[in-house]
């Protein structure tokens, strides 16, 4: 059910809109795929999701050609920055929650630096055993079954999270309609947005871990790890690091004179 969920988003999401404006009586061509990418604005997410149709359909019609040239410089970096809240802020808002299903979520979600749709396909059984990292299946074709650290390993035992409780008892058709389903409670609870969580874990693990693994965590590349979340480090958190990586007695030393 759950990876029929993830393909129905996909869908609805990038192909169906797109396929939908394809001329219903003439035949796919490089011509006619083009026309469709040229229906869109330029250096938009709705272009860079058309020439993703466009690829897979000339691949499927066997017709060489391939269109990435007309995806243009869309990224959601240009959306603007966001003003992160501090591990503090974080600990508040844990507090304030009332509820103990929607509290377990928001824990969830600040140590684990989760998505709104991924606290769906946990196995919330490994928690249980210390140090409970966190076991998720979402995207489990791509990255596998992944153990997810708690960042931090304190807030395990602060906020109890070995002792089950349940999530919240929601449904959606797909992973939109579930991850709206926690905005909007993230909403009427008067709590940051819930993605802000996930950019709050990506900072932090670079104090505890390689970018490598942190990315495989958040079940991306590393590529993509550093592009979207290194440009959120301020100037306290940079020097916090340094702070934190000189101190270690394993780092590299001057030659000795």
């Amino acid at each position: 059910v759950l990876f029929r969920s993830r393909t129905l988003t996909t869908w609805n999401t990038d192909y169906k809109a797109m396929l939908s404006r394809l001329p219903k009586s003439e035949s796919l061509s490089e011509r006619v795929l083009i026309e469709l990418i040229l229906t869109t604005e330029p250096d938009t997410r709705q272009r860079k999701r058309a020439v993703l149709v466009a690829n897979s359909l000339a691949k499927f019609a066997e017709v060489n050609c391939d269109f990435n040239r007309y995806k243009g410089n869309y990224s959601h970096l240009k959306n603007g920055d966001r003003l992160l809240p501090t591990d503090e802020q974080i600990v508040k808002y844990y507090r304030s929650i009332p509820n103990p299903h929607w509290q377990r979520a928001f824990a969830l979600m600040a140590a684990y630096g989760i998505s709104n749709h991924e606290l769906f396909y946990l196995d919330l059984d490994s928690l249980l055993k210390p140090p409970g990292h966190l076991i998720s299946t979402y995207r489990k074709a791509h990255y596998g079954v992944r153990r997810i650290w708690c960042l931090y390993p304190e807030w395990y035992e602060q906020w109890q999270l070995f002792i089950p409780v349940a999530l919240p008892n929601v449904s959606g058709k797909d992973n939109r309609a579930l991850g709206n389903r926690v905005t909007s409670a993230f909403a009427r609870y008067g709590l940051c947005q819930p993605g802000l969580l996930r950019h709050c874990w990506a900072i932090r693990a670079m104090g505890f871990m390689p970018d490598s693994m942190a990315a495989r965590m958040m079940a991306h590349t590393t590529a993509v790890h550093n592009q979207t979340y290194k440009r959120w480090l301020n100037e306290n958190q940079e020097e916090e690091f340094y702070r934190l990586l000189m101190q270690r007695t394993d780092r590299p030393l001057p030659p000795k004179i």
